[in-house]
């Protein structure tokens, strides 16, 4: 099952949305979720200068996450799914740079 949980999560997609006007942004992450194996849920990383940080977990069906914490820049993510065997490999790591303009 863990490798179906991997076979699967190997596309990450990432919208971008709207900037703030103090340079945070709102990316929002969508995926597929497995053909085989249950997942119980999903766990949302974003790159930083340490390796990549914990954004959220969240519990299965759910295949999307906004991280309105995004800073002007570029932010990778990857995401894994997680059952009672463990925790996936990560996903394809995906990336957007924010360019923002402040809101006047």
């Amino acid at each position: 099952m863990r490798r179906a949980l991997v076979m699967l999560m190997t596309s990450v997609m990432i919208l971008l949305a709207l900037m703030s006007a103090t340079w945070v942004g709102t990316v929002s992450l969508t995926w597929d979720p497995p053909a085989s194996g249950t997942p119980d849920g999903y766990t949302m990383y974003r790159k930083t200068d340490m390796g990549f940080e914990l954004l959220k977990s969240i519990e299965a069906p759910t295949v999307t996450f906004t991280d309105d914490t995004a800073v002007r820049g570029t932010n990778c993510y990857h995401v894994t799914a997680y059952n009672d065997n463990g925790e996936s490999p990560p996903s394809n790591e995906r990336c957007v740079t924010l360019n923002g303009r402040r809101r006047r």
